[in-house]
């Protein structure tokens, strides 16, 4: 799937030169056990893991699959607001802002010997588990019905988790160009599967109960328990204890060009949203069926994909903090378009309601998508070996966590502009101030760094040349 090395060594070294020392003749010394093994893993096992990986991405298509019978089940079942729903979805959320735990258990606390195919086989029962019961029993409680919504989200967290740590394993092998292409092909998998699901959840969900949908979707984290008995690893390699881990990803999230980006994440992900309200308001006022929202959410999922491609092929040698910059303005712009829509604009301009909203959306997730893979890149080529798991989880639960602080900020920012059900009086509002926050981000651009790295010179070095340029005031100036 993805060309190896010829020599697994320099590739070690090219990623992560803390790995081996040199010795005054050049030569290079191993300094640990544990880093040893790393050396000799066989180019078929780390296939059959990259194959693997791309399997656990389709589990992610479960929480695609469903989102838009979870959306009506609130909105039609339960009879939830707006404001109420983005809280509940929230508290479902709750389990991939604790993936750091699974990530520790995960790469320190193996489970019969296995530190990957053992958390895999219980994260996928715990999604199948939750999703046959979901569409077996009748939805009556709303306690119980976001219980078993959570325990899916907790399944496909600690799937997630194996799933990424199989990805870094592989990257920290590889150059930047073999990274970009490891995530690539993560991501496009993980995407076509998105496209897929989108739609089909909402063509069958026109003709068929919102139980038999959660019931198809217990395929796929059966799949991911079958080929969990495929994962290759070494079950009786040197592991690291968990004070261990600790202490070493204390030490990676530390260094600047990981901490900076991550604080970084959580900024940009504290924006508001209006996306909620505005399914409200399409479902409401527009009247837009299942199918619709199917197409948009479809099209979406290849613009993602789309992004990924671009920013692989054209922008991975470009400036990070130039192309956010310009990529968030432009992500700004586009989320004033929605003031199109609410004010029916576009149908004075001759666009249908359909047309605009799928070139809007489409534009957001393409760009969103650009925006998103230079610090994941940066972040694989940098882990050092043991915290696979961690590394991975420590950045996306800085993702979540802003995340849920923006769920929780729109869902106050919903109530106070009161939207409701059938009140959309405060949707432009809304709207104008969700845009313009997303330009705050770019205040804080200069915790990225300019480009992602190729190679720490020294050993020793705190931090890497690109982020050795001077103060933040001198890096906004470079812009």
């Amino acid at each position: 799937m993805i060309g190896n090395l010829a020599d697994d060594t320099d590739s070690v070294l090219f990623v992560n030169p803390k790995i081996v020392k040199r010795t005054p003749e050049g030569s290079p010394r191993v300094q640990s056990e544990h880093d040893e093994g790393l050396l000799r893993v066989p180019p078929q096992r780390r296939t059959l893991n990259e194959v693997i990986s791309c399997i656990i991405a389709m589990l992610h298509g479960v929480e695609v699959f469903t989102s838009l019978p979870v959306l009506y089940l609130y909105k039609d079942d339960f009879q939830l607001g707006p404001a109420m729903l983005i809280f509940i979805l929230g508290l479902v959320r709750i389990p991939m802002n604790i993936k750091i735990l699974f990530a520790f258990l995960s790469d320190g606390v193996p489970i019969f010997g296995s530190r990957r195919r053992s958390y895999l086989i219980i994260g996928s029962l715990l999604c199948l588990a939750s999703n046959f019961i979901l569409g077996l029993c009748a939805h009556t409680s709303l306690l119980w019905t976001t219980v078993l919504l959570a325990v899916s989200s907790l399944g496909m967290a600690l799937c997630s988790v194996i799933g990424e740590a199989l990805i870094i394993e592989s990257g920290r092998r590889q150059n930047n160009d073999q990274v970009t292409k490891t995530i690539s092909t993560f991501c496009a998998f993980r995407k076509l599967t998105f496209a897929g699901m989108s739609y089909l959840s909402s063509v069958w969900i026109m003709i068929m109960h919102k139980k038999q949908l959660f019931l198809m979707c217990s395929v796929i984290p059966l799949v991911v328990l079958i080929s969990a008995f495929f994962i290759k690893e070494d079950e009786l390699s040197p592991q690291l204890s968990v004070k261990e881990q600790w202490n070493k990803l204390l030490n990676f999230i530390g260094k600047p060009e990981i901490k900076r980006p991550s604080i970084f994440l959580f900024i940009s992900m504290l924006v508001p949203s209006a996306g909620t309200a505005l399914f409200y308001f399409m479902t409401e006022e527009l009247h837009f069926d299942p199918e619709l929202f199917g197409r948009f959410a479809a099209i979406q999922a290849f613009a993602s994909l789309i992004g990924v491609y671009v920013y692989a092929y054209i922008f991975r040698e470009c400036s990070i903090r130039k192309l956010y910059v310009w990529t968030t303005l432009f992500v700004s712009l586009c989320c004033m378009l929605s003031l199109v829509l609410v004010k029916r604009w576009n149908l004075a301009l001759g666009i249908p309601d359909t047309a605009f909203v799928i070139t809007d959306s489409s534009l957001l997730q393409l760009v969103g998508e650009i925006n998103s893979l230079p610090i994941f890149i940066m972040a694989t080529r940098l882990c050092p070996p043991g915290i696979e798991s961690s590394m991975y989880s420590f950045l996306w639960t800085a993702q979540f966590l802003g995340l849920d602080v923006s769920t929780y900020i729109s869902s106050l920012l919903t109530y106070a502009f009161g939207i409701g059900t059938n009140h959309f009086d405060g949707l432009v509002q809304l709207i104008i101030f969700c845009a313009v926050a997303h330009i705050i981000p770019i205040f804080f651009v200069y915790l990225l760094p300019d480009r992602i790295p190729r190679k720490v010179e020294d050993d020793d070095a705190d931090t890497i040349p690109c982020l050795q340029d001077g103060d933040a005031g001198d890096q906004m100036k470079d812009m």
